[in-house]
C-alpha cells in the first residue's frame, strides 16, 4: 500500500499547478507587505536600478498578465507593446502590481545566483526578461 501511495505522490500527472500557483501566489503577496530591512530595500533599489526600463515593462506585462488573462482582445492593440493605450494607462493603476513582480524578479534573481554559486563557485548574471514577452 505505501508503494502504490508513493508512486501516486510522485505522479506529476497528479499535481494541481494551479491550485498550487494560487497558494504560492498568495503567500508571496503577504512577503511582499512586509517592511524590508533598509540593507535589503537598497539591495532591491539597486536590482531595479540595474535592470531598467525593460525590468519595469517586464513587470508591466506581468501585471497585465494576471489583470487581462490570456485570451483578452486587448493583446491584439490595447496591450500589444508597453507604450501600446491601454499598457500605458496601466502602468499607474497597477503600480502595486508591477512592483511586486518587479520585486519577484529581484528574489528569483538572488535565489539563481545562490544555486549557480553553489553549484559552480562562479556568480550568477541576471536572466530576467529583457522584451515583451509575447514580442
Amino acid at each position: 500500500m505505501a508503494v502504490v501511495q508513493r508512486k501516486k505522490v510522485l505522479d506529476p500527472s497528479t499535481i494541481d499547478r494551479d491550485t498550487a500557483y494560487e497558494a504560492k501566489l498568495k503567500s508571496l503577496d503577504l512577503l511582499f507587505t512586509v517592511r524590508r530591512s533598509p540593507y535589503r530595500q537598497q539591495q532591491l533599489e539597486a536590482f531595479v536600478a540595474r535592470g531598467g526600463q525593460a525590468l519595469r515593462d517586464f513587470g508591466l506585462w506581468c501585471a497585465l498578465r494576471e489583470e487581462l488573462g490570456e485570451d483578452s482582445p486587448e493583446w491584439d492593440h490595447g496591450a500589444a507593446s508597453p507604450e501600446a493605450p491601454y499598457a500605458r494607462e496601466a502602468r499607474t493603476r497597477l503600480e502595486k502590481r508591477i512592483n511586486f513582480y518587479v520585486w519577484l524578479q529581484w528574489l528569483l534573481d538572488e535565489q539563481l545566483e545562490a544555486a549557480q554559486r553553489a553549484a559552480t563557485g562562479r556568480v550568477w548574471t541576471s536572466a530576467w526578461c529583457t522584451t515583451w514577452p509575447w514580442v
